[in-house]
């Protein structure tokens, strides 16, 4: 009896002991249905993992559009009416959104909490992501929602409208000044950057010319609608005390992980491993780049299948007559008539024929 008295003190003082504690626990628990706050730090970590700007939908689907409307390539699979109506065939152009909606997202935590402008510098940051994609799907299918796109959550509205081409130029200009004001600020330190910059590791100067010389994107484009200002976009560029990048030291590089493995006939290797899938070549751009030996055919198309175990295969089976002229014409053999090896400009020049 003795020892069941003992076990009920026991669990009557653990009781005790919980309903002292469920205060705390309620400040804990929180219901799944309820939406966090995110640290800005983890925010612009995030900015910078969904910064994308020539994967998948730009290489499988606008580099091909582009060779169609420029008449360097033909697709493999034909063309229909999207081609010219930008329809879903006719190439992708939102790649920005992943990065607009986080910088948004890290605006209204600014203007919404107190003392917050010490992660003024994440929001810029994120801001120089989102202009630079967002230049890149302007270049595909010009005019995009940007002023009010993403901004549903904050009241803006469901359908945002479209902002002409030149009004975001002009836009993105005082945006990165504004951007790159912050960045020389003194207050300005991104907490945790040695973690959640992925990038500079919170290197402001760094930031700032990254800034500095995307404007020049911009100027390149403006230069045969608007001469006079894209030389004055670049004069402003050069001369601006932040610097521009002008080495590797200071470049936008960094890497992420990937699982691709590449066949051996692939001279080509785009980030997480998208290859380019431009369809069939113009012979006239070949001959053209093959002619200046432009080491771009190598990485832009893909060598034909007539290697030197495949002719030597023709040889054996005695069908040499049987493969096509133009590759046969690049082909010497020795006394015995097998393959001995590429004439003409050689390997790998005689592959993208």
């Amino acid at each position: 009896m003795k020892l069941y008295k003992s076990i009920f003190a026991a669990s009557l003082g653990a009781l005790i002991s919980l309903t002292g504690c469920s205060d705390e626990f309620a400040e804990m628990n929180t219901s799944k249905s309820a939406i966090g706050v995110a640290e800005p730090a983890y925010l612009f970590s995030m900015a910078q993992l969904d910064f994308q700007t020539n994967e998948y939908t730009y290489w499988f689907y606008n580099s091909k559009i582009l060779q169609g409307w420029s008449q360097m390539g033909a697709s493999s699979s034909g063309y229909t009416s999207g081609i010219t109506e930008l329809g879903n065939n006719g190439g992708q152009g939102s790649q920005y959104i992943s990065v607009l909606k986080i910088r948004n997202e890290l605006q209204n935590y600014i203007d919404t909490h107190e003392n917050s402008e010490s992660y003024l510098a994440y929001r810029a940051a994120a801001d120089v992501l989102a202009i630079y994609t967002a230049i890149l799907d302007v270049d595909m299918l010009g005019d995009r929602p940007y002023t009010e796109a993403c901004m549903l959550k904050f009241g803006g509205p469901l359908t945002p409208k479209y902002d002409s081409v030149e009004t975001l130029f002009d836009l993105w200009l005082q945006n990165l000044n504004d951007d790159i004001a912050v960045f020389q600020r003194d207050d300005q330190e991104m907490p945790n950057k040695s973690t959640q910059d992925l990038i500079y590791k919170g290197d402001m100067s760094k930031w700032a010319k990254l800034a500095n010389s995307i404007k020049l994107k911009i100027a390149v484009r403006l230069y045969n609608q608007n001469k006079e200002k894209a030389i004055s976009i670049a004069e402003e560029v050069v001369n601006a005390n932040v610097g521009y990048i002008d080495s590797r030291d200071d470049d936008m590089i960094f890497a992420k992980a990937t699982n691709y493995v590449g066949s051996e006939n692939q001279d080509y290797l785009y980030n997480t491993g998208t290859g380019l899938n431009l369809g069939y070549a113009s012979a006239d751009v070949i001959n053209f780049m093959l002619k200046t030996k432009d080491p771009r055919v190598r990485f832009i198309y893909t060598k034909n299948s007539f290697n030197a175990k495949v002719v030597q295969g023709f040889i054996d089976d005695g069908r040499y007559d049987d493969l096509p002229t133009l590759v046969k014409q690049n082909i010497i053999r020795d006394a015995n008539g097998n393959f001995q090896e590429w004439g003409g400009m050689g390997e790998p020049w005689v592959r993208y024929i």
